[in-house]
Protein backbone atom coordinates (compact mmCIF):
# COMPACT_ATOMS: atom_id res chain seq x y z
CA UNK A 1 0.00 0.00 0.00
CA UNK A 2 2.82 2.43 0.71
CA UNK A 3 4.48 2.21 -2.79
CA UNK A 4 1.18 2.29 -4.16
CA UNK A 5 -0.24 5.63 -2.24
CA UNK A 6 3.75 7.03 -3.09
CA UNK A 7 2.51 6.97 -6.88
CA UNK A 8 -0.10 9.36 -6.34
CA UNK A 9 1.10 13.08 -6.07
CA UNK A 10 1.32 14.21 -1.90
CA UNK A 11 -1.15 17.10 -2.91
CA UNK A 12 -3.94 15.03 -3.72
CA UNK A 13 -2.83 12.66 -0.51
CA UNK A 14 -2.96 15.92 1.89
CA UNK A 15 -5.70 17.72 0.33
CA UNK A 16 -7.59 19.32 2.86
CA UNK A 17 -11.11 18.25 1.01
CA UNK A 18 -12.50 14.70 2.04
CA UNK A 19 -13.31 14.01 -1.13
CA UNK A 20 -10.00 14.54 -2.94
CA UNK A 21 -8.11 12.46 0.05
CA UNK A 22 -10.82 9.57 -0.89
CA UNK A 23 -10.31 9.64 -4.80
CA UNK A 24 -6.48 10.39 -4.01
CA UNK A 25 -6.68 6.98 -1.94
CA UNK A 26 -8.77 4.65 -4.37
CA UNK A 27 -6.35 6.00 -7.17
CA UNK A 28 -3.64 4.38 -4.79
CA UNK A 29 -5.29 1.28 -4.63
CA UNK A 30 -6.00 0.86 -8.27
CA UNK A 31 -2.36 1.65 -8.95
CA UNK A 32 -1.17 -0.79 -5.96
CA UNK A 33 -3.77 -3.27 -7.63
CA UNK A 34 -1.97 -2.99 -10.95
CA UNK A 35 1.21 -3.25 -10.04
CA UNK A 36 0.83 -6.19 -8.11
CA UNK A 37 -0.94 -7.60 -11.45
CA UNK A 38 1.92 -6.29 -13.07
CA UNK A 39 4.57 -8.13 -10.77
CA UNK A 40 2.41 -11.44 -10.70
CA UNK A 41 2.75 -11.60 -14.46
CA UNK A 42 6.58 -11.09 -14.01
CA UNK A 43 7.02 -13.98 -11.46
CA UNK A 44 5.09 -16.27 -13.61
CA UNK A 45 6.91 -16.01 -16.96
CA UNK A 46 10.27 -16.27 -14.24
CA UNK A 47 8.90 -19.58 -13.35
CA UNK A 48 7.98 -20.30 -17.03
CA UNK A 49 11.46 -18.85 -18.33
CA UNK A 50 13.09 -21.42 -15.13
CA UNK A 51 11.02 -24.47 -15.47
CA UNK A 52 12.35 -24.45 -19.31
CA UNK A 53 15.40 -24.85 -17.95
CA UNK A 54 14.72 -28.01 -16.38
CA UNK A 55 13.67 -30.34 -19.28
CA UNK A 56 16.20 -33.07 -20.23
CA UNK A 57 17.13 -33.37 -16.64
CA UNK A 58 17.05 -36.79 -14.26
CA UNK A 59 13.95 -36.92 -11.88
CA UNK A 60 16.13 -36.81 -9.03
CA UNK A 61 17.69 -33.62 -10.30
CA UNK A 62 17.43 -30.91 -7.46
CA UNK A 63 16.98 -28.12 -9.78
CA UNK A 64 13.33 -28.01 -9.87
CA UNK A 65 13.47 -27.74 -5.82
CA UNK A 66 15.86 -24.64 -6.41
CA UNK A 67 13.35 -22.83 -8.85
CA UNK A 68 10.64 -23.41 -6.04
CA UNK A 69 13.63 -21.84 -3.53
CA UNK A 70 14.18 -18.80 -5.62
CA UNK A 71 10.56 -17.94 -6.63
CA UNK A 72 9.76 -18.15 -3.00
CA UNK A 73 12.90 -16.16 -1.82
CA UNK A 74 13.86 -12.69 -3.41
CA UNK A 75 17.59 -13.65 -2.58
CA UNK A 76 19.05 -16.75 -1.84
CA UNK A 77 22.60 -17.17 -1.17
CA UNK A 78 24.99 -20.60 -1.33
CA UNK A 79 24.25 -21.22 2.08
CA UNK A 80 20.79 -20.77 2.06
CA UNK A 81 20.41 -23.26 -1.16
CA UNK A 82 22.43 -25.73 0.11
CA UNK A 83 21.16 -25.89 3.94
CA UNK A 84 17.82 -25.78 1.72
CA UNK A 85 18.16 -29.01 -0.74
CA UNK A 86 20.60 -30.55 0.89
CA UNK A 87 23.88 -30.02 -1.47
CA UNK A 88 27.41 -28.47 -1.12
CA UNK A 89 27.68 -24.97 -1.01
CA UNK A 90 29.66 -25.54 -4.37
CA UNK A 91 27.20 -27.71 -6.06
CA UNK A 92 25.30 -25.00 -5.23
CA UNK A 93 26.80 -22.20 -7.22
CA UNK A 94 26.89 -24.52 -9.54
CA UNK A 95 23.04 -25.14 -9.83
CA UNK A 96 22.63 -21.30 -9.57
CA UNK A 97 24.71 -21.03 -13.02
CA UNK A 98 22.90 -23.89 -14.67
CA UNK A 99 20.07 -21.89 -14.07
CA UNK A 100 21.11 -18.35 -15.41
CA UNK A 101 20.29 -16.59 -12.42
CA UNK A 102 21.33 -13.16 -11.35
CA UNK A 103 24.09 -12.51 -9.18
CA UNK A 104 22.95 -9.49 -6.58
CA UNK A 105 25.84 -8.53 -4.67
CA UNK A 106 28.80 -8.03 -7.61
CA UNK A 107 31.38 -9.80 -5.47
CA UNK A 108 33.44 -12.99 -5.95
CA UNK A 109 32.36 -14.31 -2.40
CA UNK A 110 29.61 -14.29 -0.49
CA UNK A 111 27.77 -13.94 -3.40
CA UNK A 112 23.49 -14.31 -3.51
CA UNK A 113 21.10 -14.87 -6.10
CA UNK A 114 18.06 -13.81 -7.39
CA UNK A 115 15.06 -13.09 -9.64
CA UNK A 116 14.69 -9.72 -8.63
CA UNK A 117 15.00 -6.63 -10.92
CA UNK A 118 16.32 -3.38 -9.54
CA UNK A 119 12.68 -2.07 -8.98
CA UNK A 120 12.50 -4.77 -6.50
CA UNK A 121 15.49 -4.10 -4.81
CA UNK A 122 15.36 -0.24 -4.43
CA UNK A 123 11.53 -1.40 -2.51
CA UNK A 124 14.03 -3.08 -0.03
CA UNK A 125 16.24 0.02 0.33
CA UNK A 126 18.91 -1.30 -1.76
CA UNK A 127 19.94 2.09 -4.47
CA UNK A 128 22.89 3.74 -4.80
CA UNK A 129 26.44 2.91 -3.78
CA UNK A 130 25.08 0.73 -1.17
CA UNK A 131 23.78 -1.73 -3.13
CA UNK A 132 25.75 -4.69 -2.07
CA UNK A 133 25.60 -3.75 1.51
CA UNK A 134 21.66 -3.43 1.77
CA UNK A 135 21.01 -6.47 -0.45
CA UNK A 136 23.55 -8.88 1.92
CA UNK A 137 21.80 -7.38 4.82
CA UNK A 138 18.59 -8.41 3.30
CA UNK A 139 19.35 -11.86 2.15
CA UNK A 140 20.71 -12.50 5.62
CA UNK A 141 17.18 -10.92 6.90
CA UNK A 142 15.33 -13.09 4.86
CA UNK A 143 17.97 -16.23 5.80
CA UNK A 144 16.86 -15.59 9.83
CA UNK A 145 13.49 -15.56 8.74
CA UNK A 146 13.68 -11.82 9.80
CA UNK A 147 10.75 -9.47 8.97
CA UNK A 148 12.25 -6.48 10.75
CA UNK A 149 14.08 -3.88 8.99
CA UNK A 150 17.25 -3.59 7.02
CA UNK A 151 20.16 -1.22 8.79
CA UNK A 152 22.70 0.05 5.70
CA UNK A 153 25.08 -1.44 7.74
CA UNK A 154 25.91 -4.97 7.49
Amino acid sequence: MNFALRCVPREKRRSPDRAARLAAFLEAIAAGAAAGMKDHDRWLLARKQLEGKLTGRRSSSKLPALVELILARPIASAGMIAAALGVTPRAAQTMAAELGLREMTGRGRYRAWGSCDRRSLRLFGADGPRKRKCTVAYARNVMDGGAGQISSAA
